[in-house]
């Protein structure tokens, strides 16, 4: 059975949501992502809804404070309110759900981990092979990235593969740079990511 990525409309239905608009693009052979603006009001969208098991990522950007409970793998996982411009990578191995009671606007940038091997071909990016961002990180970076890919998932006829492109290599250098165990490329293991290779650390 084919597993539909986590973006766009099927975030919106996972998280009971009417829409989510987003935009999506193969930077180069094998290397696609896309960003969906997730938002609502202070009614909340209660629990949401499993997102099928997949190995990939969701990097996740607030672009508000947020009060929220987290569940991985069935077990909750402690997390505090979080400030604007806090970042934290979800493996969607872990089987995530939430719980959101309240407001709520982020940017979710969403990689299939194959994908990931993909940035680094025939490119200075090193093989990322571990991510550890530690629970409550507020990354201004990351931030100022995801406000200008927001402008782009709000107006798409106005951004171009390589406008995308740029946003999209400045937040894969950045988040390895600063968060990644970086290894040099090997070509004999691309595409081969252990299980939790990315993870968030929990304080």
């Amino acid at each position: 059975m084919t597993v539909v990525g986590a973006y766009g409309d099927e975030i919106a239905r996972r998280f009971r949501m009417p829409k989510a608009p987003s935009v999506s693009a193969v930077l180069r052979p094998g290397a696609f992502f896309a960003a969906t603006h997730v938002a609502c009001g202070k009614e909340g969208v209660g629990e949401t809804l499993p997102i099928p098991v997949q190995p990939a990522l969701i990097i996740c950007v607030l672009l508000q404070p947020l009060v929220h409970d987290l569940w991985l793998d069935g077990r909750p996982v402690p997390v505090g309110p979080l400030p604007v411009g806090t970042i934290s990578v979800v493996d969607l191995e872990q089987k995530p759900t939430a719980y959101y009671g309240g407001a709520l606007e982020s940017l979710q940038i969403y990689f299939p981990r194959t994908n990931l091997a993909a940035m680094a071909e025939n490119s200075d990016a090193p093989l990322i092979r571990e991510l550890v961002v530690p629970n409550g990180t507020v990354d201004p970076v990351t931030y100022q990235l995801s406000l200008m890919m927001r402008a782009a998932v709000a107006r798409p006829e106005d951004a171009d593969l390589l406008y995308l492109s740029g946003l999209m290599e400045a937040f894969y250098g950045h988040l390895s740079g600063k968060y990644g165990n970086i290894f040099l490329k090997d070509r004999g293991a691309k595409g081969d990511w252990p299980r939790g290779s990315w993870r968030e650390r929990k304080s």
